[in-house]
């Protein structure tokens, strides 16, 4: 797939302070003119330090300094000649999109670090017009085509949250996990994109998951932070008690490389993430992921709201599933930003270094239409929304009952009504659901009896098996768990099945069915006992989950 109007801006280095712009259509040059450009001069610094103050403090920058710097950057480059040139190729074009990639000279630094994604032409910033679909590309990375992606997309996500972390840093990865959710919905449920979660943020952990999963995206969630000491920019992880830890990102990019297959994009949602190298011009995590043989990453240039880093992703998602070219997709990201961000910069903050922008496009014709998701009934379940602080509990309860390689049967989430147990569990329903055949939730109520629980159980091991053969142990549960036979021979025949199919069933509320819930609550109900319920509430109950969770050998999930 190619792009008719796709043009190149090329910025080489002169001599200090001097340098060539080149205007190119694919391999033609259009023009070229020379320009002047002073770091130091005292307006260049001012508005600089502006938008560095406007990002931090959340406030817009004083007399629209992101606009006045947008303008001098654009009469800058665009001039003469390259401007001509510019508006001949946009006219020629009429109202087809103009791809402008920024391709800067390593050694040309000054220019590295200047955000370009302000280029403002007088009307509008090109960077979010929809006509000039906006990104960069370092000299010395080729373009390349990939060609589209000819099987359904796999996401991974890793969230960087230590424990230790100051008041102040604490991110709201849980609001970003539900617009990623929220944004490839439908092409999870379709089977288009498979999602799956890393278990924890360790570097180790990250490097295991790619090797299983084999993603085609990988979006990280974290701070970046860049040295100026050290000359290098570092992602902060967790070690193995969940404290940070600073990874360089030399190493991160080392962990890439060992893993690399179909790997075609990471979206590193981390502060500062896209900062150069002062000493080594693009050699840092971004560019240095590019040289791996990543054909698209995006990174953060400057420090950026965790509100508008998470509107970001899921705009941008949304247009990558609508299966729209990567710069495009960025710039429905940015405009999300733009309309929600109370500093007016935000918007600028990611860097899009592009090699294809339609690396993540799939070939719907030549692949099989594939098979939906994992079946995942929620029905009477309240959505996890506003999900902060328990991400912690979600890992725990992610890593034990992984069907694979958990140790548990079950987990009691415990607590007082209002603290979020449902929301927890439905979140964790949607990070194991790529792993379990199946997931049913029941909501309980003191009506709530066991073969109510059996008829929720067999509905979705019916759906599972809809037009398949049926192994022995699935046609004798279906066919006797609606009869009238001893609860017992029924559990025996439900874990026969529990043996061959791993489903995660939840219980919600389960505390309602318990003589007044205080067991539960203080954390001491043992879920192996049969507790002597209220009258009126059906006693096969607990001795239905008691007989479940003692009698499913290994790392069957309940």
């Amino acid at each position: 797939m190619t792009d008719d109007f796709n043009t190149s801006v090329q910025l080489q280095a002169i001599s200090k302070d001097q340098y060539h712009v080149f205007l190119w259509a694919g391999e033609q040059q259009l023009a070229e003119e020379t320009f002047s450009w002073n770091p130091r001069a005292t307006e260049y610094i001012s508005a600089l330090g502006a938008l560095s103050n406007a990002a931090l403090t959340r406030v817009a920058p004083e007399k629209d300094a992101h606009i006045w710097l947008g303008q001098q950057l654009y009469d800058t480059i665009f001039r003469r000649t390259v401007q001509t040139a510019w508006q001949e190729r946009r006219a020629a074009a009429q109202r087809t999109p103009v791809p402008l990639r920024l391709r800067i000279d390593p050694h040309a630094r000054d220019l590295v670090r200047l955000p370009w994604e302000y280029l403002h032409d007088g009307e509008e910033f090109v960077s979010l017009q929809r006509l000039t679909p906006f990104s960069r590309l370092p000299l010395g990375v080729t373009q390349s085509q990939l060609g589209p992606v000819t099987e359904p997309l796999r996401m991974l996500v890793q969230f960087a949250a230590p424990s230790d972390l100051e008041a102040g840093m604490i991110l709201n990865t849980g609001r970003e996990e539900e617009l990623i959710l929220q944004a490839t919905a439908s092409a999870r449920q379709t089977g288009w994109l498979s999602l799956e979660f890393v278990k924890s943020g360790r570097l180790e952990d990250l490097e295991e998951a790619i090797e299983a999963f084999d993603p085609h995206i990988l979006h990280f969630t974290g701070h970046g932070v860049f040295s100026g000491e050290q000359d290098q920019g570092f992602l902060l992880m967790e070690d193995a008690q969940g404290k940070k830890k600073l990874e360089p990102n030399m190493a991160f990019a080392g962990s890439i490389r060992k893993t690399l297959n179909s790997l075609r994009m990471v979206f590193l949602s981390a502060c500062q993430s896209a900062e150069p190298s002062r000493q080594d011009g693009y050699r840092d995590l971004a560019p240095r992921l590019l040289e791996v043989g990543i054909p698209a990453v995006a990174a953060m240039q400057y420090s950026v709201a965790d509100r508008a880093a998470t509107d970001l992703g899921g705009a941008f998602y949304k247009a990558v599933i609508d299966g729209q070219p990567l710069d495009q997709a960025m710039r429905a990201g940015r405009g999300q930003v733009a309309r929600t961000s109370p500093n007016r910069v935000d918007f600028a903050a990611p860097v899009l270094y592009l090699a294809d922008a339609h690396c993540l496009q799939i070939d719907r014709e030549a692949v099989q239409a594939p098979a939906t998701n994992t079946p995942l009934d929620l029905s009477g379940l309240v959505p996890a929304q506003h999900f902060i602080g328990r991400m912690n509990k979600l890992r725990t309860l992610q890593s034990n009952l992984d069907p694979q390689k958990g140790t548990w049967r079950a987990a009691i989430i415990h607590g007082l009504g209002g603290i979020g147990k449902t929301a927890l569990a439905v979140r964790l329903a949607e990070r194991l659901a790529p792993r379990m055949a199946g997931v049913v939730s029941l909501r309980m109520t003191p009506t709530t009896t066991a073969q109510d629980v059996l008829d929720k159980i067999a509905e979705m091991v019916r759906q599972l098996y809809l037009g398949q053969n049926k192994p022995g142990a699935v046609k004798a549960f279906l066919a006797y768990v609606s009869g009238d036979q001893p609860l017992e021979e029924k559990v025996g025949l439900l874990t026969q099945v529990l043996r061959q199919v791993p489903l995660l069933v939840i219980l919600d509320n389960y505390e309602d069915v318990l003589p007044a819930a205080a067991a539960v609550s203080r954390g001491q109900q043992q879920l192996g006992d049969a507790p002597e319920l209220d009258q009126g509430l059906d006693p096969d109950l607990p001795r239905l989950v008691a007989e479940v969770v003692n009698t499913v050998p290994g790392r069957a999930a309940c």
